[in-house]
């Protein structure tokens, strides 16, 4: 599974070929388990003036995974326009210590489907490289954002300029949610830190906590990977899902909404928020009691979770909301 997924998926078989040696890997439970394996690693491996991290804020569980590190974060949407605070979090990134982590989200963040051009990354790049900062990955809708290639674009950028950086893969939204599949990935590592860091992962980190990750769901996906006909196959139909599901509810949200939510047409992946403070107690009120719709106060939606043939009259009902 790990050297299927790394080749196929995360980053090519090209830049696989050429990143084999310098490669620290492990499947995980899940994605989150995979972050959480780079934590352990980082606080093991940094000194405490550098166990600061800069976050992509939105997923509430980030700050837990890494709470033995001081967290910087930063407003990453703008309320106004719902578009990304790129200068904010460049200047967060210039200030930010030398040598220290910074969690990036790779596309179509969690919890409001905000998204960095090719533009934005090269910048971020430069300053990563320029301040030696150590980027980790949360590569959680690999093929749900913008495709299977760009969706990949910032891992393969990082990479192919020699940066060490941890990819920690979620195989829950595009394999199955409870089959807990994920991977992280340490690339760029100087070969003679590899064993050491590899038998510490494997040993010290992973050993105490769950021994070892289950077989079943990673075989059958190795299988998948491993097959060209059933590879294309199984890409084909996440590149379905992302067309015909998530971004088809979207535009149909956007349209139902009016001129004034053309924002959600410019958002990615699998979430969005209706609205930056979340909804107020009567609009959770309205959805629950009139239309049975249960959801997060924050507004956020998932857009995976509709089905399109009942998306506008489901939208009609977010419009009633917003009006209250």
């Amino acid at each position: 599974y790990l050297l299927a997924h790394g080749q196929y998926l995360i980053f090519g078989t090209e830049i696989w070929d050429n990143v084999a040696g310098s490669l620290i890997m492990a499947q995980t439970i899940g994605g989150t388990n995979a972050l959480v394996l780079a934590s352990k690693v980082l606080e093991q491996s940094l000194k405490n003036h550098q166990k600061r991290l800069l976050i992509d804020t939105g997923w509430p569980n980030h700050p837990k995974i890494f709470s033995q590190f001081e967290i910087i974060n930063y407003e990453h949407e703008n309320p106004k326009t719902r578009t990304y605070n790129h200068d904010i979090y460049i200047a967060k990134l210039k200030k930010h210590g030398i040598g220290c982590p910074v969690l990036l989200q790779t596309g179509g963040f969690n919890d409001d489907g905000t998204e960095r051009s090719r533009n934005h990354w090269s910048e971020i790049l430069e300053i990563v490289v320029s301040r030696k900062l150590i980027p980790i990955f949360d590569f959680a809708y690999n093929g749900l954002v913008n495709g299977w290639e760009k969706d990949a674009f910032p891992v393969h950028l990082f990479i192919k300029k020699g940066v060490i950086i941890f990819a920690c893969a979620s195989n829950s939204k595009n394999v199955a949610y409870n089959a807990r599949l994920g991977s992280l990935y340490i690339v760029n590592v100087d070969n003679k830190y590899i064993n050491n860091i590899q038998d510490s992962l494997s040993n010290k980190i992973i050993r105490p906590q769950y021994s070892n990750p289950p077989a079943f769901a990673a075989q059958v996906f190795a299988k998948i990977l491993t097959d060209d006909t059933l590879r294309k196959q199984y890409q084909d139909e996440v590149t379905d899902i992302r067309i015909n599901l998530l971004d088809k509810n979207r535009q149909i949200l956007a349209d139902v909404l009016g001129s004034k939510y053309h924002w959600i047409k410019e958002k990615r992946g699998m979430f969005l928020k209706l609205i930056p403070s979340g909804f107020s107690d009567e609009q959770v009120s309205f959805l629950k009691e009139k239309h049975a719709i249960h959801g997060p106060k924050s507004s956020r939606l998932n857009m995976g979770g509709f089905d399109p043939k009942k998306m506008r009259q489901i939208a009609k009902i977010y419009k009633d909301t917003l009006s209250l």
